[in-house]
């Protein structure tokens, strides 16, 4: 085959491939010359990654969340702007009056809904759900039923799904006989999951154990269509971020012995003078080399001079690099720097990065929303077949309320929507929904503070004579009051 015979100072050809032209796909070229060799390695995402490769990841991410401060600002934040203090169940089906008592049972239910008590209450656990995905990748729900038929939730952590076998290794005999697991998952040709594995403790005498994928659920943030283990969301930076945590670490070190060495005093013989020797010499009578008044003083053999140590690192180029890798990190879990670690101090760049704030939220309640729907019916299910709730085909239907829309100013963009809802330009759910609330929610509360105003209407009536009405009871502002001098005129 052909080749070209244009060639560089070493020989080689400018023009090489196949067919010895260059490759249309530029990316396709391999040439070691200008790159480092790169493998093809086309297997599954859960293939390529083995399971010690993604314990090595969960491990790394953790370290990172437990002392890197960005590293926890940003998947606490998203998890807290994600969940918050909402996420309350209500009843769309047609059957009111159950719905009504369904929700009672739920909003009990869910003051403990975990096996650990009430420390862990609803919003506390998809919080925690929420933090896990960015940490860790994953996490594992599995549904338990208490003596009495009580539904409780265990939550197993990734690191707790594993294998001891190799990868793919493939199950004989059993329920699931001609399974593969990868990474503690348990697979059919067509990857579908089928199991999960919990590896024991073969010194303590306790076996794995193996939940069916009908008992639990997995909760991940997919990024491949065949994954079926969830990576954890900085992995792209993971190197970046362990790196720069060290290099800060170094840096500190280096920064506190700058800071605690004050002087450097250079004389002939290397030491303190024989007046100071006497004074500060050691145990054994020899002098010393260092003195210490607020910062050490060094004495080195030199020519007699003293010197001031200034303090120049960590610098400015070291400055911004560590804030490349941030901004790397940040990125790869498609987060807004601005939130997480330095404010642009460009309302336009912040009005941007608070969008994108708000469409990282909108995507990881998603991945909430799925598996709480099927929680909830999880848990009605149980409840009705211990008789604490009656049955219904519409058990099912429900919604959760959200946190408001991430603002930079609540206050203003609260005014501009209730401008567009009094031009008719939106309408009340979409306005409630903003605020993170439900519409029937919005009516409910405001029947009872009417029925509420009603009643204690008829009551101070009644105990003082004079007939109180809802126009009366109504919020005024100054210019609704009346004027003073027509009341005095009223009174003459």
């Amino acid at each position: 085959m052909a080749r070209s015979t244009l060639v560089d100072q070493w020989g080689r050809p400018i023009y090489y491939g196949s067919g010895g032209a260059r490759k249309h796909a530029r990316g396709a070229e391999r040439d070691t010359s200008k790159r480092p060799y790169e493998p093809i390695d086309l297997r599954n995402i859960d293939e390529a990654i083995s399971t010690l490769d993604h314990a090595f990841l969960i491990s790394g991410s953790r370290a990172l969340f437990a002392n890197h401060g960005v590293v926890k600002a940003a998947c606490v934040q998203k998890g807290r702007l994600s969940v918050g203090d909402h996420w309350r169940p209500s009843y769309i089906g047609g059957d009111v009056t159950w719905g009504a008592q369904a929700t009672g049972w739920l909003r009990t239910w869910m003051k403990s809904p975990d096996v650990r008590g009430s420390v862990f209450d609803w919003q506390t656990l998809l919080y925690l759900n929420s933090v896990a995905l960015d940490r860790d990748g994953d996490v594992l729900v599995v549904k338990i039923i208490e003596p009495g038929g009580k539904p409780r939730l265990q939550h197993i952590p990734a690191h707790k799904i594993g294998q001891r076998e190799p990868e793919g290794f493939q199950i004989s005999g059993g329920t699931y006989e001609g399974a593969r697991m990868w990474k503690g998952v348990l697979v059919d040709d067509a990857n579908v999951t089928l199991a999960w594995n919990i590896p024991g403790d073969p010194s303590r005498g306790v076996p794995d154990e193996i939940i069916d994928a009908s008992e639990g659920w997995l909760i991940y943030d997919p990024d491949y269509h065949e994954q079926i283990r969830g990576l954890p969301a900085g992995t792209a930076a993971l190197n970046m971020m362990r790196d720069s945590l060290t290099s800060h670490e170094w840096e500190q070190m280096a920064l506190l012995i700058l800071s605690d060495l004050a002087l450097i005093e250079s004389n002939a013989h290397g030491g303190p003078e024989a007046a100071e020797a006497a004074i500060l010499g050691d145990a054994a009578g020899e002098p010393v080399r260092e003195t210490r008044v607020g910062g050490t003083t060094r004495v080195i053999s030199s020519d007699g001079d003293i010197r001031q140590i200034t303090h120049d690192r960590p610098g400015d180029v070291w400055d911004r690099f560590a804030d490349r890798n941030i901004r790397t990190w940040l990125a790869a879990m498609d987060w807004p720097y601005s939130m997480a670690w330095k404010h642009e101090g460009n309302s336009v760049v912040e009005h941007a990065e608070i969008q994108k704030a708000q469409t990282a939220v909108e995507d990881r309640q998603s991945a909430l929303r799925k598996f709480a729907a099927e929680i909830v019916e999880w848990a009605i299910d149980a409840a009705i077949d211990a008789g604490e709730l009656p049955a219904n085909d519409e058990r099912g239907v429900w919604k959760f309320s959200v946190p408001p829309r991430v603002s930079l100013n609540l206050a203003k963009d609260g005014r501009e929507y209730r401008a567009q809802l009094l031009e008719g330009h939106l309408t009340e759910t979409t306005f409630q929904g903003w605020s993170g609330r439900e519409v029937a929610d919005h009516y409910r509360e405001r029947a009872r503070e009417i029925a509420l105003q009603k009643r204690i209407a008829r009551e101070v009536s009644e105990e003082t004579g004079e007939e109180v009405t809802l126009h009366d009871m109504a919020m005024r502002g100054p210019n609704d009051l009346p004027n003073r001098e027509e009341e005095s005129t009223d009174d003459e």
